[in-house]
């Protein structure tokens, strides 16, 4: 029984965070002609991207591999699991 909460804890802390990241531009809406990259003109989509373009682009080739794109999404996102979630310490 307890296994079953925890997952049904876990699924519920996973699909909040899908949610938060939903309003932001995913990599492959970003990569208007799907070539694996997104280019200068294809990230006016999105000013975060655009104002750290240098930072994102870590090669210097001009352009974001889904890499690069990966590892700015995962700086920008608060640190997680540092806390326990509200009530959660009681299921243990």
């Amino acid at each position: 029984m307890k296994q079953y909460i925890g997952l049904a804890v876990g699924l519920a802390m996973t699909s909040g965070i899908a949610m938060a990241a939903s309003d932001t531009p995913t990599f492959n809406s970003l990569d208007a002609n799907q070539d694996g990259y997104v280019s200068k003109s294809e990230a006016k989509k999105d000013k975060e991207v655009v104002s750290n373009w240098k930072a994102i682009d870590v090669n210097k080739d001009g352009k974001i591999d889904h890499a690069e794109f990966s590892a700015f999404e995962t700086t920008k996102m608060p640190m997680r699991g540092s806390q326990p979630a509200s009530g959660a310490d009681k299921y243990k």
